[in-house]
């Protein structure tokens, strides 16, 4: 099978979740394409993209860099598509009219109708994000590409887009009826998806991001009496609660001196969670680490000893859909610290492999980290039942083998035994 993945842009240092999926299926023996919308090859990236020559089956969008050279380039294409496809220029202005789409996603078509003015076809065109599977049904809509589409929905595109003003409930009304199948990371995706935007739930897959255990050493955790190691890898915002991890620490600074909290990642709370450190008088055993390759966030896995996530909700509605990072720290054998919010319930074995605790609630994470650093003789156990619910649930062959069968379903037409979103899907 030819399988085109549509997203934003690519490459990326993050969304390594999509790049995984990329690979899955190019080691099974399909094709696959990359149609991003914004395409730089000269940014950071994983280096599985150059392993994989993943740049050489990108198809960007020819549109020049530059706003002068761009908007030329619009110009001139636009007028060449009027003069080769008339109908297909005005079924799309048409579409704009009616605020369904964006003027980028207009432009886009048109550069590549002139790059390309038969339809590029596929066997299945797989969109990640809502508005990506918005893009790709536009120009399928319009003939740019060709194939039956799948769109996946990861979070912040359902819990967040639709309450903004300019999107609105109805942001995927036509998505839900015009895409053939839609999946989701976690059943409280599924729940929001149906119950909240009126998907149909004959369409909605449970299809989680899954984790390369391989890639993953485990090592039972023991308790170190000169230094015990916290850990939180993920971009630095509010609806990751790092601040109420923070705080936790602060808690028990005095109790427990040989307490230390590596943070992994970056973003635009950072200098706000590094005064915060400081102001409670824990910058000395509060360490920023910056944004790190894949690669590199796994040796943090190995030398750290638990591993917290105290996540939100945020007044936007942003919150965890499924919190991919959980499975990749229990997958190492760490211990785990989170909320229950959102789908983080579904991506750890509470009591067994993690503790769960209400969302900013500092004093009750403070509790359960203290917990931890007193009963030590738990750390192995837990890290071990982490290890084997990932394998069990979430290891990366398996859901990509059940990705590629979704894919042939979709591309010969067969129905798909869609479940509610409380059962596991077997699809």
């Amino acid at each position: 099978m030819h399988i085109a993945f549509l997203d934003s842009r690519f490459p990326t240092m993050s969304r390594t979740f999509v790049l995984w999926q990329m690979i899955g299926v190019l080691q099974r023996g399909h094709d696959i394409s990359i149609l991003p919308r914004e395409f730089n090859p000269h940014v950071p990236r994983p280096e599985a993209v150059d392993r994989y020559e993943l740049l050489k089956r990108t198809v960007p969008v020819p549109i020049p860099a530059g706003f002068p050279k761009r908007q030329a380039a619009f110009v001139g294409s636009t007028a060449r598509a009027v003069a080769a496809e008339p109908g297909t220029v005005a079924g799309a202005v048409c579409g704009l009219l009616g605020a369904r789409f964006s003027v980028r996603q207009f432009h886009e078509l048109v550069a590549r109708h002139c790059a390309a003015p038969t339809p590029m076809r596929f066997d299945v065109l797989h969109a990640h994000f809502g508005k990506s599977g918005k893009r790709a049904m536009f120009m399928r809509r319009h003939k740019a590409i060709d194939g039956p589409l799948i769109a996946s929905f990861h979070g912040q595109d359902v819990n967040v887009l639709p309450r903004k003003r300019r999107y609105g409930r109805n942001m995927y009304r036509e998505l839900f009826h015009e895409a053939e199948l839609l999946t989701v990371n976690s059943r409280f995706l599924a729940s929001v998806l149906i119950d909240s935007l009126h998907a149909p739930e004959e369409r909605v897959v449970r299809l989680p991001m899954g984790v390369a255990t391989a890639a993953i050493p485990w090592r039972p955790r023991t308790r170190n009496t000169e230094q015990v190691r916290l850990l939180t890898v993920a971009r630095l915002t509010e609806v990751k609660g790092i601040e109420y991890a923070i705080r936790a620490v602060a808690r028990l600074a005095e109790t427990y001196p040989e307490l230390r909290y590596s943070i992994v990642g970056k973003g635009h709370c950072g200098a706000q969670l590094k005064r915060l450190a400081a102001e409670l008088g824990v910058a000395e055993r509060v360490e920023f680490h910056g944004a790190k390759p894949w690669e590199e966030v796994v040796g943090y896995f190995e030398s750290h000893d638990l591993f917290v996530l105290p996540s939100v909700v945020t007044a936007d509605g942003a919150q965890e859909a499924q919190g991919v990072v959980l499975l990749e720290a229990q997958a190492a054998g760490m211990p785990v610290l989170a909320t229950r919010v959102g789908g983080i319930p579904e991506s750890v074995r509470d009591g067994e492999s993690a503790i769960l605790v209400a969302p900013r609630d500092e004093e009750a994470l403070a509790e359960a980290l203290a917990h931890l650093l007193e009963h030590p003789e738990r750390w192995p156990p837990m890290g071990a039942a982490g290890r084997a619910f990932v394998e069990r649930e979430f290891e990366h062959e398996m859901l990509i083998d059940r990705l590629t069968q979704l894919y042939r379903d979709v591309a010969c037409g067969r129905d798909i035994q869609a479940v509610p979103p409380g059962t596991e899907n077997e699809a």
